[in-house]
């Protein structure tokens, strides 16, 4: 049962109860994920008591913890710092908080929370040359895995399709 919706940074999100009842309650769901919809006649009733921008407010409070999940401490160029906003907001608000101060060579350590390895590989192969991964181990190699076959790619010789 819809219970209302919201737009947030010119997104949809549609808060419902689920057909089946959930202990969890309402349950937020992105309005172009959707594959199918009707039109019913219907009108939306909010249960007694529900307060849409309350639950919305908890929500994105909770977003952070649910979704990242681990930390990658890595070093940055001051180009880096720049290109943040390509790992997301969130990330890169946190990462900005937490940065040192830059070295004598210009880059300063910081910590930007991941979903995963396999996520945080991603998005940190968009900051190229200009991060470093120190931690997770798994991350860096990841990384490094990642840089020697691009290396291998482009070098002279290296395959051209």
């Amino acid at each position: 049962d819809p219970l209302g919706l919201v737009l947030k940074a010119g997104t949809w999100y549609l808060v419902a109860v689920p057909a089946a009842e959930d202990a969890r309650g309402p349950r937020t769901y992105r309005v172009s994920r959707v594959h199918a919809a009707a039109v019913l006649e219907d009108e939306i009733t909010r249960p007694p008591g529900f307060d849409l921008e309350a639950f919305w407010a908890d929500y994105q409070r909770g977003y952070e913890q649910r979704v990242y999940t681990d930390i990658a401490r890595v070093r940055l160029s001051a180009a880096g710092r720049e290109l943040l906003f390509l790992v997301g907001t969130i990330a890169a608000r946190r990462a900005r908080a937490d940065m040192s101060a830059p070295d004598a060579e210009g880059w300063t350590t910081t910590r930007i929370p991941i979903e995963s390895v396999r996520h945080g590989h991603h998005a940190l192969m968009q900051l190229g040359e200009h991060v470093e991964v120190l931690e997770p181990i798994e991350l860096r190699a990841l990384i490094s895995g990642s840089a020697e076959a691009m290396a291998r790619r482009y070098s002279p010789g290296g395959s051209v399709r």
